[in-house]
């Protein structure tokens, strides 16, 4: 059943109606600089997700698409929150490139 059609033994709306609108705000310089930065990451990185399914990839491109779509998530937190977020993948991607240079012994 679908959320809006679940009725209380009285036949009522079990849940109220949800009205969403978008309310317009203007962002702080810097924090306007950091949503177009962060944006144009998510766009460049979905692109490459979708050169991975180009090549038979479409399970790595759904995990990449996720993982993006948390960052713009993280972004409309805070700037906390994404500058976190980015600061953990930095650090993974920083293993992530140590361990293949120790396995091929191009150690750091």
């Amino acid at each position: 059943m679908v959320k809006k059609d679940l009725l209380t033994f009285e036949g009522k709306p079990l849940f109220p109606e949800r009205v969403a609108e978008t309310v317009t705000y203007q962002l702080p310089s810097l924090e306007a600089e950091l949503y177009e930065a962060v944006t144009e990451y998510v766009r460049t990185e979905m692109n490459r997700a979708d050169r991975l399914a180009d090549e038979g990839g479409t399970g790595r491109r759904r995990t990449v698409g996720f993982a993006l779509t948390v960052l713009q998530r993280r972004l409309a937190s805070s700037p906390e929150a994404i500058f976190r977020s980015l600061q953990r993948r930095s650090e993974r991607l920083r293993r992530q490139r140590d361990a293949l240079l120790v396995g091929d012994g191009c150690a750091p």
